[in-house]
Parts: C-alpha cells; structure tokens; sequence
C-alpha cells in the first residue's frame, strides 16, 4: 500500500505505540526493563487521548485508552467564551452578546483574566478541569495511579501552562516528560520495531445495530486487537432473505449518537418463520 506521496507504507502504528517505541528509543526505558507503565496525555488542535502503556522486555502493549474524539485547543476558546460570557452578565447585569469589540476581547483574554471589558466592568473567574479520562484509564486498566512510571505529554495544546499543572497536581507533583516529539520523529524508528511485540486495542466498543436505536456490541471497547468476535442474531420478519448489519463505533447509548463507520449486507438466508434464522456476523 503506498501512501500519499507515493511512497510504500511499510506498517501503521497508533501514537501512544510510537511514544513507548521513541522512549526505548532515546533509553528513558531500558530495553530490560519489566513492567514500565507510560501515562500518555495526548492533546491536539481536535482531538483528546490518553493512554496507558505498558512495556515489559521487547512487548508494547496497551492497556486502556479514553478521551475525546472532539475535543482540543479551539473547543476550549469556544467554551471558555461561552462560560464567561454568561458568568459576566450574571456578576455585571450586562449582556455583551451583541457587542462584537468586548466578544474580541473576551476570546483573546482567555488567560481567565479580563480587564476592562465593558463599560468599565473588570471582572475575573476561574475554572477546574476535573481528572476526565486520566481516571477511567487507570480504572479499566485495574491500576493506581502510585504505579504509573513515566507521563508523557503529546502534541501542542499540551503546552498550556494550566493543562500541565493539573497533571501533574493529578499524579502527585511528579515531573512531566515533555521533550518527546513522538509523532515528527516516528519515521526515524519504523526500523526499531522489527524485534518487538506490538498490542493495540480498540478505543471505541464496536457494535451492530438491529432495530431504531437497538445494538449489540460484538468487539468491547479496550480488546486487544487484532481480535475476533462474533455474535448470534436472528431476523424480524417472515420469510426474510437479507439482513444489513450497520456497525457503529462508540459508548453512547443511542445508534444515532454513535459514528456509522459502515454497513455490510448479509444475503442467501433460508425463508424461515421470524426469529428461526441464525446469523453470527464475525464469523
């Protein structure tokens, strides 16, 4: 398979597996080293992940994943604008909505620190950022944070003074390795994969949907991958020859608030009374 600019792609590799390669890489992981557990806090322009990885010998494997497919830098602008807009006209009584000039201002004093914004009004608020996924992670992986080695921070919104200090506050004060550039510099350890075990999982549980709003989950988010499951489904009418299965990606309790990542069409099913035909897609 070639990729975009036409060169051969030799193998895909997911971020926190390139951070865990890049960390044996530069030796802050010793190649004997057992049982190394990396934390990574993956935040972008668009997207949150974090991550624990678990690297024992010359095995990668991780064990929990969690995070935001839509958050990054701009939501937090969009949100903090939003918050403090209605934080100021609760404090001041004034409603600067309609006011282009203080909006400007608002959205560039995001420092959680305005002053002057309207009509002499100063106003200053703060805001928390609970633990979020950082927490599920370590719950779905059965592990205290107390056994966490390493915290690697990914990507530019990691930057932002107060994201830093909050994982850090998160983990017990403890240092935050923040020199890895382990995307940029991935190209320059494809070579340094040949000799390890590399063990994904899937992010997002993985689901069939059977009626409006009705799914069953065949691959549970956090398995191993590559992976194969299967699941026993029936049909819903008389006589029915086809079945089309769309598979969803997602934790949300609706089909309609998942992603539709495709659908498959299941043909040749034998015409038998509703609910006597047996279907296992997966298999």
């Amino acid at each position: 398979m070639d990729g975009m600019s036409g060169s051969p792609i030799k193998l895909m590799i997911c971020d926190h597996l390139i951070v865990g390669i890049v960390m044996r890489c530069k030796e802050v992981v010793k190649e004997e080293t057992h049982y190394h557990n990396i934390i990574i806090f993956d935040l972008g322009g668009g997207t949150f992940d974090v991550s624990l990885l678990n690297i024992s010998g010359g095995v990668f494997a991780v064990k929990a994943t969690a995070g935001d497919t839509h958050l990054g830098s701009e939501d937090f602008d969009n949100t903090l604008l939003e918050h403090f807009k209605n934080e100021f006209k609760r404090k001041s009584k004034y409603d600067i909505s309609g006011d282009p000039r203080a909006l400007r201002l608002l959205r560039s004093a995001c420092e959680l620190k305005v002053d002057s914004l309207f009509q002499g009004e100063d106003f200053s608020s703060n805001i928390t950022l609970d633990p979020w996924p950082v927490e599920k992670v370590l719950k779905d992986a059965k592990m205290a944070r107390e056994k966490v080695d390493d915290i690697v921070l990914v990507r530019g919104s990691t930057c932002i003074p107060k994201i830093q200090s909050l994982v850090s506050e998160y983990f017990g004060g403890c240092q935050l390795n923040k020199s890895i550039k382990a995307v940029a510099y991935s190209a320059a350890t494809s070579e340094q994969t040949k000799d390890l075990l590399l063990l994904d999982i899937a992010p997002l549980s993985l689901s069939v949907a059977m009626q409006v709003d009705v799914f069953g989950v065949i691959v549970p988010r956090n398995t191993t991958i590559p992976t194969n499951k299967s699941r026993t489904f029936t049909t819903v009418e008389d006589n029915q020859t086809t079945v089309t299965f769309p598979v969803d990606e997602g934790e949300h309790t609706q089909c309609r608030d998942n992603c539709l990542l495709g659908k498959f069409k299941l043909n040749g099913i034998l015409p038998m009374p509703c609910g006597k035909a047996i279907m296992n897609p997966g298999r």
